[in-house]
Formats: structure tokens, C-alpha cells, sequence
């Protein structure tokens, strides 16, 4: 038998490259995937490790290989051996011809990896009866210089000293109109222009954020993490909740902080916190028991007041919303209220209130406070603090209810008590 002509060989190899798919299928180095003999006395095909990509997708890790091409019957085959594109090595055995075998197509997507020609009489790839050719398609990475700031190498079209460049060894940058504005270092990130000219921003690691001095030569540390991560300012202290920063140009060129204020952080030391009220009038209220009633009391100047009688119990029941500002504490409940005769002697008052929020009871439970508190003069208004403890949640549900307990003993004011409305009083953190 004589071997196949070396045109025959070389017009299969180009065409099988002709239709390789170039722009879907590639190995990533020059040792990935490469197609060699096993050995004397055998047709098989050993497939080297490596990194490919096939039908354009992910790069994929091939752990390498073998395949073994059929031996020649009666005349000469050209087998296919490939990466199809689910990742698996697979051999397509070409049909035998006395002229001009053809290899089969590659599949779309697939990565070629060698055309094998297999003569009759041919046991391995040593006497010239078979070969082995390798068609794996590279894809050679590319280079760039390094540019500069001036003439970035990867730069807008409509606008070319705008980009990206390398100021030196381990660096990248990006340039604005020319000018450098991001320097990345392996231990930095800086931003802003000319440190000389003004500043730049720059987190030399993973604890500090600093500026640099005007030669660009040391970092100012502005602030940063303790290694018990703290908050740190210039470097040094730990900020704590309640501490002022203010600026320290002459010694650090940012930041500085002061000592805490004196008191908790939402105390009314504090010029956040301020105390604020919710007036409920007595129009708001509603009977509850007894014989109270509401009109306007007083010969000159009139004023609405609930009439409560002595010797029986009277009650009346209003609500309102914690407000959103709250911000520490109990809420105080100050009642406005006059003596509505010419009498003289004591009132007990008291109030019941309960807080509910969301998912709560809200015919449950109630905290309670009474106090005896001797009555004004006539038409005299007095402000008096009867306060369950009660304390503030931002948005809550507050039911109250005022009585004047006058079945006391120690109730001893022997005409009305005029009830004029409620002054909640909250601390505000605002």
C-alpha cells in the first residue's frame, strides 16, 4: 500500500481548520488540550489537560484524555477527535476512501482538537502509515502598553485623554482631560487630583482612610478602625456615642474629636433633646360614669371645663398618639383644672393609661397613679402632675382616664372641680 499523498494530507488539514469555529471555541495556552501518541503499537490518541472554552461560553477545566481512532480496513480514514459543548471529549471516525477521505464536520460551537489520518496497515503513529494533526484554535491574550495620563491606552473616541492607563509597577490609573483622578495600588486606593495642588482621598489599607501631605510622600490618617473596631479619628482615639468631631486644620489637616458631654447621650443635657407636649382639650374626652358635663364656666371670661362632683366618683376617657420625635423616658400627665365654687379643701385625682402598639390587647391592662392635691381659689387654673409610669414608644396608642375619686375621705372639697383638658409632656430627641 502506498501512504497517502502529502497533498491529499495537508488539503484535509486546511479544510478541517476552515471550519473550525474560531469565535466560539478556543484552548487558553499553548499546553492546554495538545493531542499526542500514546505509544508504540497503538493508535491511541492522549489529550493533554487544560483550560478551553467552547460555544462561547465560560472557561471550563478539562482533566485530560484519550481516544483511539479504528484501524484502517481496506483504505485510508480521517477521524475527528473534539471537545463538544457540554465539555466532553468525543472521536468522530471519518468514512474510509480511496481518494481524498474526508473528515466529518465539526459540530457548531465544539472545539477542534486533532485530525488523525489512519492508512490501511497502520499500528501506531511511528512508521508513516498514520498522523496525528493538531487543530486546536488559540486564543492568544492580548498586551497593552502602559500609556499615561496624557495619551490613556484605553481611551473614549470622543474624548482620548480620558481613560484608563498604568503609572507604574502594580498600578492602574485613570486619567480626566489629562489629568490623573484614581491611582490603585495593591495595598491603596486613592482619589483626586495633584495631591500637591488639592488633596486626595486615600485608603493606604484596610483600617484608615487618610489624606496625603502636600509632597504626596505620607499619609494623613483620618479615620479609620481600631483592632477592636472602633471607630478611630487622626489615628488615634476611639469615638464613642455623644463625642464631637470638629475640624483640626493645624494639627491634622482633618478631623479631631472632643470628649463626651457630660450625661447620657439623650439626656436633657443634650441641645438635641427638648421637651414637648400633647394637649388634649376637653372637648376630647368622653363620659365614662357619673354626671359630669361639659359647657363654659366662669362670669367674665369663659372657658370649657368638665364639672365634676364632689361626694361621687366621675370619670372621663380620651386617647392620642405618642409622637414620632420621642425620644427618651416617661410621659407626664399634667392636669389643668380649677375649683368651679366658693369651697374650700382637697381633690383626689387619678389617672389610668395603657401604651399598646401593634399585635397588642388594647382592652388590657392599664398603670394607674392617684393624688390628693388641694383645690385653688375660684376660677383659678392650677397644673397639677398625676402620672402613671408610662413609658414613651415613638407612634404608640395611649388610652387615659382622669377621675375625680369623690368618695374619698381625703376628698374634701365640697362643690365642683373644673377639668379644663390633659398636657402630656415627652422628651423629644430633636
Amino acid at each position: 500500500m502506498v501512504p497517502i499523498s502529502l497533498k491529499t494530507i495537508f488539503a484535509r488539514l486546511f479544510d478541517a481548520m476552515d471550519r473550525r469555529d474560531a469565535g466560539n471555541a478556543w484552548v487558553v495556552g499553548q499546553a492546554s488540550c495538545a493531542p499526542t501518541a500514546f505509544g508504540a503499537a497503538s493508535l491511541r490518541v492522549d489529550i493533554a489537560a487544560g483550560t478551553f472554552v467552547v460555544n462561547a461560553g465560560a472557561f471550563a477545566a478539562f482533566a485530560g484524555g484519550n481516544k483511539t481512532p479504528a484501524a484502517a480496513i481496506a483504505n485510508t480514514h480521517v477521524d475527528l477527535i473534539y471537545i463538544d459543548n457540554a465539555g466532553v471529549l468525543q472521536l468522530a471516525a471519518g468514512a474510509e476512501a480511496a481518494v481524498n477521505p474526508v473528515p466529518p464536520a465539526l459540530p457548531a460551537g465544539a472545539l477542534g482538537l486533532a485530525l488523525v489520518f489512519v492508512q490501511p496497515g497502520a499500528v501506531d503513529y511511528a512508521a508513516g502509515l498514520a498522523y496525528i494533526f493538531d487543530i486546536r484554535q488559540f486564543n492568544a491574550p492580548a498586551f497593552l502598553p502602559d500609556g499615561t495620563a496624557g495619551a490613556p491606552i484605553l481611551p473614549f473616541g470622543n474624548e482620548k485623554t480620558t481613560g484608563i492607563f498604568r503609572p507604574g509597577a502594580a498600578r492602574w490609573g485613570v486619567s480626566i482631560s489629562g489629568t490623573q483622578v484614581v491611582d490603585v495600588g495593591a495595598t491603596y486606593l486613592a482619589i483626586g487630583t495633584n495631591p500637591a495642588a488639592s488633596g486626595v482621598w486615600r485608603i493606604p489599607n484596610n483600617t484608615q482612610g487618610a489624606s496625603r501631605n502636600a509632597a504626596n510622600t505620607a499619609d494623613l490618617n483620618l479615620i479609620g478602625l481600631s483592632a477592636t473596631n472602633k471607630v478611630l479619628l487622626a489615628g488615634q482615639t476611639p469615638v464613642t456615642d455623644g463625642d464631637l468631631l470638629t475640624v483640626d486644620a493645624a494639627t491634622t489637616g482633618g478631623l479631631k474629636y472632643a470628649p463626651p458631654l457630660v450625661g447620657s447621650p439623650h439626656d436633657a443635657s443634650k441641645h438635641t433633646d427638648r421637651t414637648r407636649s400633647v394637649w388634649v382639650d376637653p372637648r376630647n374626652f368622653i363620659l365614662r360614669s357619673g354626671a359630669a358635663d361639659l359647657a363654659l364656666r366662669g362670669a367674665n371670661t369663659l372657658y370649657q371645663a368638665w364639672a365634676l362632683d364632689a361626694a361621687v366618683v366621675e370619670e372621663m376617657v380620651s386617647e392620642f398618639l405618642v409622637p414620632e420625635d420621642w425620644g427618651s423616658g416617661n410621659l407626664t400627665f399634667k392636669l389643668f383644672w380649677t375649683n368651679l365654687g366658693a369651697g374650700a379643701g382637697d381633690v383626689v385625682w387619678f389617672v389610668g393609661a395603657e401604651k399598646k402598639v401593634d399585635g397588642d390587647n388594647v382592652n388590657t391592662g392599664e398603670l394607674t397613679q392617684q393624688a390628693t392635691i388641694t383645690a385653688p381659689a375660684q376660677n383659678i387654673l392650677k397644673v397639677s402632675s398625676v402620672s402613671p409610669a408610662i413609658a414613651g414608644v415613638a407612634g404608640a396608642y395611649i388610652r387615659f382616664r382622669v377621675q375625680r375619686v369623690g368618695n374619698d375621705a381625703a376628698d374634701t372639697l365640697g362643690n365642683d372641680a373644673g377639668l379644663l383638658g390633659v398636657k402630656i409632656e415627652y422628651t423629644a430627641d430633636m
